[in-house]
């Protein structure tokens, strides 16, 4: 949340949260992404190789339009990704 400022807005108990949306965006917050999943026995038992996780804080941004860019900090990468995990609707 620190790091997306411009997508945090605060509830009726005065905790941080996500603000999904808006006329400006549509946020879905993904959280930490595997780049391999685990590999079970055959019984699917026992871990053989366990997942490792991918590097950073994963979220899917949709911009209604290309002002709110300012918003999001140079130090954000938002690439847009070859083999997306989500699509929008």
């Amino acid at each position: 949340m620190d790091a997306l400022p411009a997508f945090r807005g605060v509830n009726e108990e005065g905790e941080a949260v996500w603000v999904d949306a808006t006329h400006d965006y549509s946020l879905d917050v993904i959280g930490g992404m595997m780049n391999d999943d685990a590999v079970l026995d055959d019984d699917g038992m026992i871990v053989v190789t366990e997942a490792t996780p991918m590097p950073g804080y994963h979220a899917n941004i949709r911009l209604m339009n290309d002002d709110f860019l300012s918003n999001i900090p140079e130090s954000i990468t938002i690439p847009t990704p070859a083999n997306p995990l989500r699509r929008w609707a």
